[in-house]
């Protein structure tokens, strides 16, 4: 009787991307209706970097797909819904072009005062782990589940807040957070970790003196380009607030260190790594605006590869 392989440490990993998570929340959603695959139990750790902390931190939580994606997607707009006054938005720390309380509601309304702690207890003490920036400081910040704050860069004790507020303060569009221990700036994680793959596959051999050969990665992306970027001559933050020259240099800044992390991601974990994101760029949809044909090219792709989506999360039911 040949012996069983060794079961691997699974992660699952959601690119930032803004409102472009639609893309994941409708895969996500469409796993449950149609295959009964409630995905995080499939995995042993769980990350996410900006609107990828949104998803895995409610996954976390216990919510649906389906909760997901009709919550923070199914209103195209929520977050990005109260532009700011243009006085206001030239006196704002790098210009965010939009303000952050109904961001900040959202977060409260669904987490309230809870810890890390808690979050590791309510998700049955699943690994997980949130990418944001400390601007400040100039290095990366990592927000983790009990068991990796002997890591660099790694802070476990803080609520769950604060560690997606920071996740998800793009600039250019949300204020920074504030670290009220040390006054702080806090910004975005896409910044060094658009794709927060090969964060997680660092943080397990870190915690587990695991080999990478024993890791396997299903990563989720938002954002695809394969076109020159035409750059406005003007900013124009009222008349485009998708196609500006702020907005188009984050997107930027986002693309090329995904990539980055992509190509390495690929050439380390080989056919131990899957990735789900989009192959077609959709230049009529930005960090803060998705179009109706990007959410029918969300429907497609997953049509289009739902099967071997499925049969790669299944792998660790066959071992």
């Amino acid at each position: 009787m040949k012996n069983k392989e060794k079961k691997k440490y699974r992660i699952l990993s959601f690119d930032g991307g803004g409102m472009r998570g639609v893309f994941i929340s409708y895969a996500l959603m469409k796993l449950q209706e149609e295959y009964d695959i409630n995905i995080i139990d499939h995995f042993d750790m769980i990350i996410g970097t900006s609107s990828g902390s949104l998803i895995s931190s409610n996954l976390l939580l216990g919510e649906t797909g389906k909760g997901i994606y009709e919550e923070y997607f199914g209103d195209r707009n929520i977050f990005f819904s109260k532009k700011k006054k243009i006085q206001d938005l030239i006196k704002s720390t790098f210009f965010s072009q939009y303000e952050s309380t109904i961001l900040e509601e959202e977060i409260t309304k669904k987490f309230g005062k809870m810890t890390m702690e808690d979050l590791y207890l309510k998700s049955n003490e699943k690994d997980f782990a949130f990418c944001s920036s400390n601007f400040t400081m100039s290095k990366p910040l990592i927000y983790a589940s009990k068991g990796f704050e002997k890591i660099d860069s790694v802070k476990v004790n803080s609520s769950v807040f604060e560690a997606l507020r920071s996740s998800v303060a793009a600039p250019l569009f949300f204020d920074p957070f504030i670290d009220e221990e040390n006054g702080d700036i806090l910004i975005d994680g896409g910044l060094w970790a658009n794709n927060p793959s090969m964060v997680g596959v660092n943080l397990a051999i870190s915690k587990y003196k695991i080999n990478i050969q024993d890791i396997e990665v299903l990563s989720f992306g938002q954002v695809y380009t394969n076109k020159k970027i035409e750059l406005p001559t003007t900013i124009n933050l009222v008349k485009k607030p998708y196609k500006n020259q702020l907005s188009l240099l984050f997107l930027s800044i986002l693309s090329i260190n995904q990539n980055q992390q992509t190509i390495s991601a690929k050439n380390l974990l080989g056919n131990n790594i899957f990735r789900y994101s989009p192959k077609e760029c959709h230049d009529d949809t930005g960090i803060n605006f998705v179009s109706d044909r990007f959410i029918q090219y969300s429907k497609e792709y997953w049509e289009d590869n739902k099967e071997k989506l499925v049969e790669f999360i299944k792998r660790d039911k066959n071992l």
